[in-house]
C-alpha cells in the first residue's frame, strides 16, 4: 500500500487515553500503574478488550514487541481492532517486519468482522486489490471491497433525538470509499459514467469536495445524465467555497469560455495568489492551480477584464505549466482550435 501515513494514522487515533480519576488522590504515575495491572490481569484470563488496550498503551509508550504480542492476542480473541492494527503494522513494516501478505490477512479478518472498523479494513482492503499489493491484482476485487465500504449510512438523528448507529464502519472511510468508487468508474478501464456520477453524488452529499466539483464537471457537461448547468455550477460554487482548488480551476474555466471575463479573473487570482508548492499538493489540486494560471494568463494575453500584459502572461502560462502541463497541453490544444 506504501502509503504509512494514511493507514498508521488512522490507526493511532484509535488509541485510548488512559484514565484520568482511579484512585482519588493519587498519582498519575500512580493511577497508571493501578490501570496497568487491573487491566493486564483481564488479559491474562483471555479478555481481548483488554489485551488491545495494553497493546493500544505499550504502542504509545514505543514498546512494539509488546504491543504486537498483545494485539496478537486479542486477535486470537476475536478483536477486529487488533486485526486491523496489525495489517497496518505489517503491511507497512510499522514496527514490525514488512510482510504484505500477512498484513493483507489480518486486514481481511478486521474486513469481514462487521465491526466498527470494518469499513475502513473494507476500504483498505479494495485498495491492496487494486494495486495488487500482498494480493494478486484484482479491478473486480477491489470493486467488490471499496461497494461494501461505500455502502455504509450515515448517522441520522433518531425519533427521540437519539444517533442511530451509523451502518458500515467509520464514516470517513465510508465517504472516502464513495469517492473512490466515482474515480474508479471514470477511468477507461472500468468506465460507467453513470455510476460514476452516483458515487461522486454519494460522497458529495457527504462533503467531500473533490467529489462534489467531479460531481459539478460532470452534471455542467451532461456527463453521466442529461446537461443541468445550474446543478453544475452550483457544485462547483459549493465546492471552491469549501476550499477545493479543482472546483475554483473549474469555475475560472467556464466563466471565460461563457465570456464572463470578470468573474473569471476575479476567480482565478483568488487561486494563483496562493502561495502552493506543487509537491504540496494532491493530483486534482496541481490541476486546479494549473486551470486558474492558464486562465488568467489568457486574461493577460488578450487584455478581457484586465490591462493586456504579455510579460505577466507568459509568467502564469509558466506557472500553469509548472503545476499540470497535462492540463496545460490540453489547453493549448483548446486554444490553438479556437475554443479558448
Amino acid at each position: 500500500m506504501n502509503e504509512k501515513g494514511d493507514l498508521l494514522s488512522e490507526s493511532l487515533q484509535k488509541l485510548e487515553r488512559l484514565p484520568t480519576e482511579i484512585g482519588g488522590g493519587k498519582s498519575r504515575g500512580d493511577r497508571d500503574q493501578q490501570w496497568i495491572e487491573e487491566t493486564e490481569e483481564k488479559a491474562q484470563r483471555g479478555n481481548a478488550d483488554a489485551q488491545f488496550s495494553l497493546g493500544q498503551y505499550h504502542y504509545s509508550q514505543g514498546n512494539h514487541e509488546t504491543a504486537l504480542r498483545y494485539f496478537s492476542s486479542a486477535e486470537g480473541g476475536g478483536s477486529a481492532q487488533a486485526s486491523y492494527q496489525l495489517g497496518v503494522m505489517f503491511y507497512d513494516g510499522v514496527d514490525a517486519p514488512q510482510n504484505p501478505k500477512r498484513g493483507f490477512q489480518h486486514m481481511l479478518k478486521a474486513a469481514q468482522s462487521g465491526n466498527s472498523v470494518g469499513a475502513g479494513a473494507q476500504y483498505n482492503i479494495g485498495r491492496a486489490f487494486y494495486q495488487g499489493y500482498g494480493v494478486a491484482q484484482s479491478d473486480e476485487e477491489a470493486e467488490r471491497w471499496w461497494l461494501k465500504a461505500g455502502e455504509g449510512r450515515r448517522s441520522v438523528e433518531g425519533g427521540e433525538g437519539e444517533k442511530e448507529e451509523e451502518q458500515g464502519g467509520e464514516w470517513e472511510s465510508v465517504v472516502r470509499a464513495q469517492n473512490t468508487l466515482g474515480m474508479f468508474y471514470s477511468r477507461q478501464e472500468t468506465q460507467d459514467l453513470g455510476k460514476s456520477l452516483h458515487w461522486h453524488s454519494c460522497a458529495a452529499e457527504n462533503g467531500h469536495l473533490e467529489s462534489m466539483a467531479a460531481a459539478g464537471l460532470m452534471r455542467l457537461n451532461g456527463r453521466g445524465c442529461p446537461r443541468d448547468v445550474t446543478a453544475g455550477l452550483q457544485l462547483l460554487k459549493n465546492a471552491a467555497a469549501g476550499g477545493s482548488l479543482y472546483a475554483a480551476g473549474l469555475l475560472a474555466l467556464h466563466y471565460f469560455t461563457s465570456k464572463l471575463f470578470s468573474k473569471s479573473t476575479e476567480t482565478a487570482l483568488s487561486v494563483c495568489e496562493l502561495q502552493s508548492d506543487a509537491g504540496s499538493l494532491s493530483v486534482l489540486e496541481r490541476k486546479g492551480m494549473s486551470l486558474a494560471c492558464f486562465t488568467l494568463a489568457r486574461s493577460l494575453q488578450l487584455g478581457q477584464a484586465v490591462s493586456q500584459d504579455l510579460d505577466k502572461a507568459i509568467q502564469y502560462f509558466t506557472k500553469a505549466k509548472g503545476y499540470d502541463k497535462d492540463t496545460v497541453a490540453e489547453l493549448h490544444t483548446q486554444v490553438i482550435h479556437g475554443l479558448l
